[in-house]
């Protein structure tokens, strides 16, 4: 899925109208005895889940920095979208630290995307405690 956390507002309006279009069939009653009302249903619901896919990426790749908790969760989305759950399995708590050294630091120097950094950093760390808890969960299962 990492294509799009590439995209644009726009690349994904684009898709959405494409969509929008490519499922415009015609539901009239004339259409629907021919096919039958139950296929129409399912059409319909399947361009209503695909809208709602892309309303949700275009969501998680869009920068918020105004409510945290909210920009988190959204980041935390983004990241595991980007990078996927086995990318970060294979941390060490080493490389959490340096990653949200590295991250911090560009918060420290660079004011203009501040927020940005503070939240990405923010969204690592629940990454990282996902892992820790998940490690300590399989070490209590073999411990009983």
């Amino acid at each position: 899925m990492s294509e799009f956390s590439e995209m644009t507002e726009q690349d994904l309006l684009e898709i959405g109208e494409t969509i929008d279009k490519s499922w415009d069939i015609d539901c009239s009653s004339e259409f629907t005895d021919a096919m039958g009302a139950e296929v129409a249903s399912h059409v319909e619901e399947l361009r209503g889940a695909a809208l709602q896919l892309l309303t949700h990426l275009k969501e998680i790749n869009t920068l918020q920095t105004k409510d945290f908790t909210k920009a988190v969760e959204n980041e935390v989305a983004h990241q595991s979208s980007r990078w996927g759950d086995d990318h970060d399995r294979e941390k060490t708590a080493e490389d959490w630290f340096w990653l949200l050294g590295w991250l911090l630091g560009k918060a420290a120097r660079e004011p203009a995307k501040r927020l940005h950094h503070i939240i990405t950093s923010a969204a690592a760390l629940a990454q990282w405690h996902r892992r820790a808890a998940e490690e300590e969960i399989k070490k209590a299962a073999k411990e009983e």
